[in-house]
């Protein structure tokens, strides 16, 4: 191992639950450019050329020993990238990088005319320690030249001379820089951070990325790629030391990270995970000191299995269970992004090739009737298929037409409503809103017992108290009135005299939604 691990011990971790552990597989290979001594960390100055960090001692520049492993300090080098994942033909990144101390882990802009590394604290051929006598590690900024080297080498303002900063990433939109860092306010021994790129070598404040992702122990190497951070932590259940983990960047934070599994992770350290292309195959590095490599740290090429899955179905009514052809079936991920979309035909049937691993929402919708979802997660075959039954927006018969929803039901003596009732009220809003025009009356029934005068009352009240809360929910009273028919439509035998259960009674106690213009909904 080497100082841009931050001096990590190697302290096995025991899980002390079950691996929450990604299911893809993967197959691996160790690069041929791997040397006997420290390589790792790749990042790509362009699609043929990678850039990795190793300690192999070849450079031009006279090495001195690291005295912790034994080992000449880390350089910067550069080499052809195949068709096969190999790395070839290295050679020296850039003298004006390397120095005889540490420098690694280099990343680029998008543009690649700024870098970003990690170098021990030297700079300007000064070589700083802290209060403590410790030369730690720091994260410099280099720009491209217009002779096509590297310099304008400067620190990045939030280091110091007390503290490590160092393994740096970018998002996709170069306006946060992810870093490790044991700086005061580090929960473990180093954690993940983040800073927000203002331009000209200016910075926000760090963040720490909170508990979610940093334990007790360390996480470091972080990288992102589109809406991912992959991180490498002792923490989380790993299934050794250091293992790769990956957590979703979401508008509210970050999801709980999930290990990369077996293939990726081993009971040595795994880390500097990297993509080189996505898609159904993804292929990428990552770098670990597993039994059977060639040296200390090696340079690890993967190429991720195509997990391939479907979720299909069939569209119903709901009541007739009639095939509704010509609904349209979206496919959404978690997040709600739309992934596929389909029209369907005669036989109103759906199928989606979806990832294995992730979580998916199906929507149907048609029109004249409510959407419906089903949500496809824990794929236990190669397809998962469901039926979508599809209630329609309203209710027709010879007399009247009504929304389409389930009865709203009081209390006894109540005009109170309830949690159960308030879920379909809420339904005849989203009816409402969707027929702009849609003109209703909410008519109230009670049950038989009590007298007459008063059952009127009562019902008016409960009428009354659905208009108010459909009102309340941004509906025009206009559009919608109360009326009170006490005991006067019953459901069933329970008429005065009667003797009936209660159930039986709470079937009169009722609001149905009579629609007043039935041409809007044609």
């Amino acid at each position: 191992m080497n100082i841009l691990k931050f001096k990590l011990l190697l302290i096995l971790v025991l899980a002390c639950s079950v691996l929450n552990a990604q299911k893809r597989t993967y197959k691996i290979k160790n690069l041929t450019i791997n040397s006997k001594n420290s390589d790792y960390g790749v990042s790509f100055l362009n699609d043929s050329t990678a850039v990795f960090s190793s300690s192999r001692g070849s450079g031009l520049i006279a090495k001195r020993v690291w005295k912790d492993n034994n080992q000449p300090y880390l350089d910067l080098y550069k080499g052809n990238v195949n068709v096969e994942g190999e790395i070839t033909s290295s050679k020296e990144f850039s003298r004006k990088i390397n120095t005889k101390y540490h420098d690694a882990d280099l990343i680029f802009t998008k543009d690649k005319k700024t870098a970003y590394f990690s170098r021990n604290n030297y700079l300007n051929h000064k070589y700083k320690k802290s209060s403590s006598g410790w030369n730690n590690i720091k994260m410099y900024r280099a720009s491209l030249l217009e002779n096509g080297d590297w310099g304008e080498i400067v620190e990045l303002p939030f280091n110091s001379d007390e503290y490590s900063v160092g393994h740096p990433a970018l998002n996709d939109t170069e306006t946060i820089l992810y870093f490790s860092s044991d700086m005061p306010g580090t929960i473990g021994d180093t954690d993940i951070w983040e800073v927000s790129v203002l331009g000209n070598n200016e910075y926000g404040t760090p963040k720490n990325l909170g508990t979610k992702i940093n334990t007790p122990l360390k996480e470091m190497f972080p990288y992102v790629s589109a809406n991912e951070l992959y991180f490498s932590s002792q923490g989380h259940a790993s299934t050794g030391n250091l293992d790769i983990f990956k957590s979703n960047i979401i508008k509210d934070g970050l999801t709980i990270p999930v290990n990369l599994g077996k293939h990726i992770n081993s009971v040595a350290d795994d880390f500097s995970f990297i993509f080189r292309s996505k898609g159904k195959q993804p292929t990428g590095y990552f770098s670990s000191n597993r039994t059977g490599g060639v040296g200390d740290d090696d340079i690890y090429y993967f190429k991720q299995d195509k997990c391939i899955r479907y979720v299909q179905g069939l569209v119903k009514d709901d009541t007739s269970l009639e095939l509704l052809k010509g609904s349209t079936v979206t496919l959404y991920t978690a997040d709600g992004f739309s992934k596929d979309v389909a029209l369907l035909g005669e036989d109103a049937s759906f199928k989606f090739e979806v990832d294995c691993d992730i979580k998916y929402r199906v929507l149907g919708t048609k029109e004249g009737y409510e959407p419906k979802d089903i949500w496809f997660s824990n794929f236990k075959t190669i397809s998962e298929k469901q039926v979508l039954l599809m209630k329609k927006d309203f209710i027709k018969t010879t007399e009247k037409v009504i929304v389409n929803i389930k009865p709203i039901y009081f209390d006894f003596d109540k005009a109170t409503i309830r949690s159960d009732a308030a879920i379909e009220l809420d339904k005849v809003v989203a009816v409402m809103q969707k027929y702009p025009t849609l003109i209703v009356s909410s008519g109230s029934h009670t049950d038989a017992r009590g007298n007459d005068e008063y059952n009127v009352k009562l019902a008016i009240k409960r009428a009354n108290a659905t208009v108010r809360y459909i009102v309340d929910r941004g509906i025009s009273s206009e559009r919608i009135s109360g009326r009170g028919y006490g005991e006067s439509t019953l459901q069933n035998r329970c008429a005065n005299g009667v003797k009936c259960s209660r159930e039986e009674h709470q079937q009169n106690r009722r609001t149905e939604f009579v629609v007043l213009n039935p041409e809007s909904i044609q």
